[in-house]
């Protein structure tokens, strides 16, 4: 004999309370922590600070800009934003939202970037 209607309601909603639960799991496992969470911007700095700036593949303008102010490693341009990066001699727009990006992709966004709005993009 084939369900009634309010058995076969119940059990969807059962079905949906528990599908509900596991995605709402796996949203919040799926979670990227945020610039302003200091744990996690000092874990990844832990993880990729000792980063030399030669090893992150970004122009020649742009590493050799840092290394003549004095930045060795990723600890070191984590240190600066993006209106200090600004006052580096020969340093343009190009080259800091390329620095920007590289600092993103390692999980490190600068200050002063807001990359939801496409800055990055010039």
């Amino acid at each position: 004999m084939p369900a009634s209607p309010r058995v076969m309601f119940l059990q969807i909603s059962e079905t949906f309370g528990i599908l509900s639960a596991q995605f709402r799991m796996l949203a919040d496992s799926m979670t990227t922590p945020t610039i302003t969470d200091p744990d996690y911007r000092q874990k990844r700095l832990n993880e990729v600070g000792h980063l030399k700036i030669e090893s992150l593949e970004l122009s020649v303008r742009a590493t050799n800009c840092l290394k003549n102010n004095g930045i060795e490693t990723v600890a070191d341009l984590e240190k600066f934003n993006k209106r200090e990066l600004k006052r580096f001699y020969a340093l343009g727009a190009k080259s800091i939202a390329e620095i920007a990006e590289t600092m993103f992709n390692l999980g490190l966004p600068m200050r002063g970037f807001d990359f939801g709005k496409q800055e990055l993009s010039l």
